[in-house]
């Protein structure tokens, strides 16, 4: 092994094979002077403090230490892709070839920050914020550089960065950051409803992080109102505006309210993931006489996925821990719908135990309608082999 020099800084190996160039020791000291002269461009990918030490094979990724480089487990899945794509072609003589090649290379950029995204927001399903706050970090570079940072691609990734940093606790960063979306939206010409919503949402996060229940519920009356128009009053997409005003409304003490709002987020997911379950059942029967090896599609796009954890989990935890009776009066729909999203997730063991914890509230809220529904979504459970598992199961027989 190579000696590192006076910096702590090892030498780059010529001969270094794929695993090494996505190692911590592929990097060199940024020059000092030249850091803080370029402290815009010069930032960790973690902490966003002045960076000391670039990534030499895709000359992207920069650390302040050695410590935030080993945290970031992105950038060895990406750095080789990175390094492809930043890497000095030569220019085909003809001005048609030129253009195709620009083309095709700005493709590829734009598919890779594609895919960083959709890491992003599938890591952000698993809880893992830190990790998703990096992979935010370079498609929002990749977006950035070439769509501009005023595009709606480069302000949804931003978003998406912020949320994380709110949910590390990291407010100073999310207000910076919010205040550059802002920027942005007003240097725009296009910005969507979407955007807006996304603007509100953030701010009222942000708010609610600091303490302010009233910014909060103001902020989170304005994104229901824009995510209306933008996806429709009844789209899934728009009951986390929902959920997150009946949650303002319950902390202010209206509970009324706040159960009228979450009934509406709740249906619209009932609705949608009824219609998900048949399809997904549709499929597993078309898997077995269509002669392939396997057979499976997204159920659910991962921005809708994620939608749904955040929604249903906060209005479930809501009605369920509630001391006011009218917020509990509805959680046999709200069961249903948790089980259901997890259904449609391959969760099965969780789609059995929420399909029992609705059984329990129809038979006591006498729900005669529901009953059938949710008694068939029960015997389509067992029928997975979640009955298999019961013993595993601890329920809750006083709901």
């Amino acid at each position: 092994m190579d000696k590192p020099d006076k910096d702590g800084a090892h030498p780059v190996r010529k001969e270094a094979n794929v695993s090494e160039v996505t190692s911590i020791k592929r990097y060199k000291r940024i020059d000092p002077q030249q850091a803080r002269d370029g402290a815009d461009s010069h930032k960790c990918l973690v902490c966003t403090e002045t960076a000391n030490y670039l990534c030499t094979h895709c000359e992207v990724s920069q650390y302040c230490s050695l410590q935030h480089m080993r945290t970031d487990t992105i950038h060895p899945k990406v750095c080789d892709h990175l390094a492809f794509l930043n890497r000095k072609q030569e220019l085909l003589p003809r001005k048609e070839d030129r253009e195709q090649q620009l083309k095709q290379n700005k493709l590829q950029k734009l598919g890779l920050a594609s895919k960083m995204k959709e890491m992003a927001l599938q890591m952000r399903l698993e809880d893992a914020d830190q990790q998703a706050k990096l992979a935010c970090t370079y498609s929002y570079k990749i977006y950035s550089d070439i769509l501009g940072p005023s595009s709606d691609s480069s302000l949804d990734v931003l978003v998406l960065y912020i949320v994380c940093c709110i949910k590390l606790h990291q407010c100073p960063e999310a207000e910076a950051c919010v205040a550059e979306v802002k920027k942005h939206l007003s240097e725009s010409t296009t910005s969507t409803f979407s955007v807006k919503a996304d603007l509100e949402k953030i701010q009222g996060l942000l708010q609610v992080a600091k303490g302010n229940a009233m910014e909060a519920l103001s902020h989170f009356t304005k994104e229901v109102y824009f995510a209306a128009y933008a996806y429709g009053k009844k789209h899934v997409l728009a009951t986390g505006s929902l959920t997150r005003l009946g949650s303002s409304f319950l902390q202010m003490g209206k509970p009324s309210v706040a159960d009228s709002l979450y009934r509406k987020a709740v249906e619209a997911w009932v609705q949608y993931l009824e219609k998900k379950v048949f399809e997904h059942e549709t499929m597993e029967m078309q898997s077995r006489f269509v002669d392939v090896v396997h057979l499976k599609t997204e159920a659910m796009e991962l921005k809708v996925k994620l939608e749904a954890k955040d929604t249903l989990t906060a209005i479930y935890k809501d009605r369920r821990f509630a001391k006011v009776q009218t917020m509990r009066n509805n959680m046999a729909m709200t069961c249903y719908a948790n089980g259901m999203f997890a259904y449609v997730s391959e969760r099965y063991i969780q789609a059995y135990h929420f399909v029992n914890e609705a059984l329990l509230y129809c038979k006591k809220d006498s729900w005669v309608n529901l009953t059938v529904a949710v008694t068939n979504f029960y015997k389509l459970c067992k029928r997975k082999g979640a009955r298999d598992v019961r013993s595993f199961l601890v329920m809750d027989s006083n709901p």
